[in-house]
């Protein structure tokens, strides 16, 4: 596996490295404009689009994948661009077993830990949807309230 190199100017609002000044560069991610009035910062992304375009864009990228706030925080530093939450991954963690053990609300409330640890997008594990269609409807509102930038839904029945 390819592993990025970190960066560790992405945790400061402003280039860090080159410039002792500590004035913002036009190479800063955030900063739109340099005039004379001063600094226009961009808006942040929203991270499913930023998960979107990692999608869309004709490079590979790596999926970090992991089970925990700590495994994401992990793959941020590194400089991975996105993270996968593991549903087996999870059990294993909260259970001692990879399979048929968590709950949709285990799921959920591990990936809210996720998401509110990094700022880089959280794709997860949804399994089967955890029951019926209109079950699948609810996990499917309640990892958008958890902030997940998305998700995949396996094709098979439970367990």
């Amino acid at each position: 596996m390819i592993c990025p190199k970190a960066d560790p100017n992405q945790y400061f609002p402003f280039s860090v490295s080159g410039d002792s000044s500590g004035k913002p560069s036009r190479e800063d991610p955030l900063v739109h404009e340099i005039s004379e009035r001063g600094i226009v910062m961009q808006e942040k992304k929203r991270m499913t689009t930023r998960l979107k375009e990692l999608f869309e864009r004709p490079e590979i990228f790596v999926l970090a994948g992991g089970m925990n706030a700590m495994g994401a925080k992990m793959a941020e530093v590194l400089g991975f661009e996105a993270f996968y939450m593991s549903g087996g991954n999870t059990s294993a963690q909260l259970l001692g077993w990879t399979e048929g053990g968590t709950s949709m609300r285990d799921m959920v409330d591990n990936a809210r830990r996720i998401v509110n640890t990094v700022d880089i997008p959280a794709f997860v594990d949804m399994d089967t949807g955890y029951g019926d269609a209109i079950t699948v409807y609810e996990t499917v509102k309640e990892y958008i309230r958890a902030g997940i930038a998305g998700t995949h839904l396996e094709d098979q029945t439970y367990p």
